[in-house]
């Protein structure tokens, strides 16, 4: 908060203090735009233009979860002198924490943990596929990743509280709950998912690779339909490798800091400091970078996009052999019904 007055004031508009408009904020709100209009063009575009494939639902979800932290993103003023009342309290518990952003962080670090792994059961395991990756159970899994990010944010409005000079405070119950909160946090949203990932794009690379020299040993045509099936799974594995690098580049800093924090490392002044801002804004940075890679490593999605132009020539946006397949849409491999 950038300031409190020594007392309650009846003018309302006194209660807020203005957004201060530094280099930070402008960052933030430049950051949240394109967040925005980035991710509900994902959202746009697989509505109206690609195959509902499991891949595609799940590169949707996460544009969703993103759109959502990009609209917390946006700064906004703060409450001067926050009442020690019931609407208090949730003030600090709902706004002041930025806890719904912190829900849709994680629901899109799991979402994206969710697509390496569906991704590597397409390639590595697609008898097994079909069954793990039905319509019903990618439902549950969908539903099963929202309830973890929520359950994980829980002690969120359990240590904010509203304190004497009418300020919202983080009160831990003791420095050993602190700490072990932030190791678990490490643990669960960062150190297990990148795990994950890397794992499941090993093998499935591994296993691509593998395809390809089998079809080469049998001397079979660069046009047949094995070659294209196998190149359009390269060309997916390859965009959401980057998508989850781009995770772990913009995250690390971040996620790292506020684990030494928990555990007696740093001060809360930490939080003020430039290192906690210039760790923020790369971490804001991968919920707006994720539409500009669709665009950049998949011709459906460009295709979609383009379509989405009412000025464009109907008819002519196709897609290339490269990607596999001749509608807008996704590579996904086998059907999984």
């Amino acid at each position: 908060m950038d300031a409190m007055p020594n007392s309650t004031t009846d003018d309302s508009s006194e209660m807020f203090a203005r957004v201060t408009w530094d280099w930070f904020s402008i960052v933030k709100l430049t950051l949240a735009i394109f967040g925005i209009l980035g991710n509900a063009l994902v959202i746009v575009v697989y509505i109206k233009k690609l195959r509902h494939s499991n891949s595609n639902q799940l590169i949707a979800i996460l544009a969703i979860a993103d759109l959502l932290t990009s609209v917390a993103t946006i700064p906004k003023p703060s409450l001067l002198v926050v009442p020690n009342n019931t609407a208090g309290k949730a003030y600090c518990k709902i706004i002041e924490s930025d806890v719904i952003m912190w829900i849709s962080i994680v629901a899109s670090i799991f979402t994206l943990t969710l697509l390496s792994v569906e991704r590597y059961f397409a390639v590595v395991r697609p008898l097994k596929h079909r069954s793990a990756f039905n319509k019903a159970r990618l439902r549950y899994y969908v539903v099963g990743v929202w309830i973890s990010a929520i359950t994980l944010n829980v002690a969120s409005f359990y240590v904010t509280h509203v304190s004497d000079d009418n300020v919202c405070v983080l009160i831990w119950p003791s420095p050993t709950f602190q700490g072990f909160y932030g190791v678990t946090l490490f643990i669960v949203e960062f150190m297990i998912p990148v795990a994950v990932m890397v794992v499941s794009h090993f093998h499935a690379i591994r296993e691509l690779k593998k395809q390809a020299d089998a079809l080469l040993a049998r001397n079979e045509s660069q046009s047949s339909p094995a070659f294209s099936l196998l190149r359009s799974r390269r060309l997916v594995i390859r965009m959401v490798l980057i998508v989850v690098i781009t995770f772990i580049v913009c995250w690390a800093p971040d996620q790292i800091g506020f684990l030494v924090l928990n555990l007696g490392g740093l001060s809360p002044s930490y939080f003020r400091s430039l290192t906690y801002r210039c760790f923020t804004v790369l971490a804001f940075i991968n919920s707006c970078a994720n539409p500009i890679i669709y665009i950049c490593l998949n011709k459906n999605f460009r295709a979609g996009v383009i379509k989405l132009n009412p000025f464009s020539a109907r008819g002519k946006v196709g897609v290339s052999s490269e990607e596999g397949t001749a509608t807008i849409r996704l590579p996904d491999g086998p059907p999984t019904g």
